[in-house]
């Protein structure tokens, strides 16, 4: 089970891209986990412990559980040890608790988690690795990230093309057939990301985890809006919502991508050319890598200012006026 999250509604997408990004988070986090209102009350005690990353140099232990309802303290403690090194207090409701552990050190490598709940005292061991476990781990991570990064922007791409495809040709037929076969590459996709989710035994890299599974999570909701409003149209797709939210996804996929590996000097080159392409979509990416990437592609912008294309440079003009206010 993925952490955080409850079951709830679907989002509605908010017109800013940083919203947007929220939105998406919070959507990924509340439809991951089951429902638990019509579950019976649990007479035992159950959790699970991860290490997510808060920052490169900080992490924090997110423990989530089943429980009877009323207080619950929680204490992550050195293994074989009975020094504690952080500590929380946390209600369970409805049979369910969730809380996070924030250690200010994390001297040793071993670990157990104490939950005590009423009477019931349960202990989790939980590794969070030494130093060169993590640099080992980080490197397997890392080629891993990189195909399923991948696989998803393909997933959604092919999405945001079938739809553009649709808004031509109106044929219902054509994109039932496709959605299945969609759904069924994207159910694939989720359970790779949850057995290597599994698999991890010590942080590395989490944050970037986390990023793409919630993108998988855009790219389905985005699916479930464009068929929502095939049925509501009667076949008849609408544009302006769904684009909003393909926008705000495309986004977010090349923010991902630039972590995995920052833009060079020839990247600016190629946006900067970009930004006279005939396709919107390729011009506002090219505008959007340019405005991220700042002073570090101002040369590359500063070199095609005078750019006959009136279009190429009116965009251009317009990113070096705001590198020049923001000084």
């Amino acid at each position: 089970m993925l952490p955080f999250g409850n079951k709830g509604t679907r989002l509605a997408p908010d017109p800013t891209p940083v919203r947007h990004f929220i939105a998406t988070i919070l959507l990924f986090l509340a439809s991951t986990a089951p429902a638990r209102s019509d579950d019976p009350a649990p007479d035992s005690l159950s959790a699970t412990a991860e290490w997510i990353a808060l920052s490169p140099d900080s992490s924090a232990l997110w423990v989530e559980g089943v429980a009877p309802d009323g207080h619950i303290t929680l204490e992550l403690k050195v293994a074989d040890d009975t020094t504690v090194i952080a500590a929380r207090e946390t209600i369970a409701s409805e049979s369910h608790f969730s809380s996070l552990l924030r250690p200010t050190r994390l001297p040793h490598a071993s670990y157990t988690v104490e939950i005590t709940s009423g009477r019931d005292v349960l202990r989790i061991p939980v590794t969070h690795g030494t130093e060169e476990q993590r640099a080992r781990y980080a490197a397997l991570e890392l080629a891993w990230f990189g195909e399923a990064f991948e696989q998803a922007l393909s997933l959604t791409r092919e999405l945001n093309r079938v739809h553009e495809d649709h808004l031509q040709k109106r044929d219902r037929e054509t994109w039932d057939a496709w959605s299945r076969e969609w759904k069924r590459r994207h159910d694939e996709m989720k359970k790779s990301l949850e057995k290597f989710r599994l698999a991890r035994v010590v942080l590395a890299r989490a944050p970037d985890y986390y990023q793409l599974v919630s993108s998988l999570c855009f790219a389905k909701t985005l699916h479930e809006l464009y068929a929502a409003e095939l049925g509501y149209r009667e076949g008849e797709l609408g544009g302006g919502e769904t684009a909003e939210w393909a926008v705000a996804l495309d986004e977010q996929f090349e923010v991902f991508q630039e972590r995995r590996q920052p833009p060079s000097p020839a990247d600016f080159d190629r946006w900067v050319k970009e930004l006279g392409s005939e396709d919107c979509g390729v011009r506002e990416r090219a505008t959007r890598g340019l405005a991220r990437a700042g002073e570090a592609a101002r040369a590359a912008m500063e070199a095609e200012s005078a750019n006959p294309d009136p279009e190429v440079a009116a965009r251009l003009a317009e990113l070096i006026r705001r590198l020049e206010t923001a000084k």
